[in-house]
C-alpha cells in the first residue's frame, strides 16, 4: 500500500509539473527559463 501511495504521489507531481511548464508556454521546464533570459536580453 505504501508503495502505491508513493507512486501516485510521484505521478501527480509529474502531471502538475507538466501543467505548470505548459502554462509558462514551454513544452519542457528546461526550455522555459533560457527563452525568457534571451528574450529579456
Amino acid at each position: 500500500m505504501l508503495v502505491i501511495g508513493i507512486l501516485l504521489t510521484l505521478s501527480l507531481a509529474s502531471v502538475a509539473w507538466l501543467c505548470v511548464s505548459t502554462a509558462h508556454g514551454g513544452r519542457s521546464g528546461l526550455a522555459g527559463p533560457p527563452r525568457s533570459h534571451l528574450h529579456s536580453d
